[in-house]
């Protein structure tokens, strides 16, 4: 993989993990109110995995463009 496809992929990275933390943010702000909440305790889980994922790929490609550059 180029560098520029390492850098295309970590900004992608990190755009998703920017919605999916909206979409945690946003669920969290309808809590306690009506209408109820969009996502269930499983998709809210679902999302904080994927996250956990995203961000452990994201590392992975920092690192190994920071080695690129020495």
């Amino acid at each position: 993989m180029t560098p520029n496809e390492r850098a295309n992929l970590l900004k992608n990275c990190l755009w998703t993990l920017e919605m999916l933390s909206d979409a945690l943010i946003e669920n969290d702000d309808c809590h306690g109110s009506i209408p109820e909440p969009q996502l269930t305790f499983r998709m809210t889980a679902g999302i904080h995995h994927a996250m956990r994922i995203i961000s452990g790929v994201a590392s992975e490609q920092w690192i190994v463009l920071q080695d690129q550059r020495t």
